[in-house]
């Protein structure tokens, strides 16, 4: 038997209906996988999942290294007010309150006390103080540049 380990974070409130997704969309979707055996997915006390997918054979293992496991975003639970997909966010453009274009976001990524935004070189923190309103359907999202110590014009 080999297994692929994995850990994601995830926000607190939404382990719940990651763990469900897991077993029913993710599951689903590894059964059709050569060799699969079993899929496991757990929550730590430090509020990270952990996933544990077991295969017959090396092969059966290594071909999903690396690899994206996703669901279709149908089966994702609805967002609360205020909360984005990130790819949603991807490409939108980045503002001041002044309309200055700061940038277009390239990607989200989480660090260890939040989540931020890509613009370019500059990494804006999805905190309050750093963005002050996210339009995702006219793709605008403006923040404070002195929050970010950027220049506004």
């Amino acid at each position: 038997m080999y297994a692929n380990v994995r850990q994601y974070r995830i926000a607190a409130d939404m382990i719940d209906e990651t763990m469900h997704l897991a077993d029913t969309e993710l599951a689903d979707r590894l059964a059709e996988e050569p060799g699969f055996v079993a899929y496991e997915l757990m929550a730590t006390e430090d509020g990270s999942v952990c996933s544990m997918t077991i295969f017959e054979d090396r092969e059966g293992a290594e071909a999903l290294r690396g690899s994206d496991l996703m669901v279709d975003r149908a089966a994702a639970p609805e967002l609360d007010e205020g909360e984005y997909w990130a790819e949603d966010l991807k490409g939108c453009r980045v503002v001041t309150a002044e309309d200055h274009e700061v940038g277009v976001v390239q990607d989200m990524r989480a660090l260890p006390s939040c989540e931020v935004l890509e613009v370019g070189d500059l990494l804006v923190p999805m905190v309050g103080d750093a963005v002050l309103s996210i339009d995702a359907d006219a793709r605008r999202i403006v923040v404070d540049p002195e929050f970010l110590g950027v220049e506004s014009s």
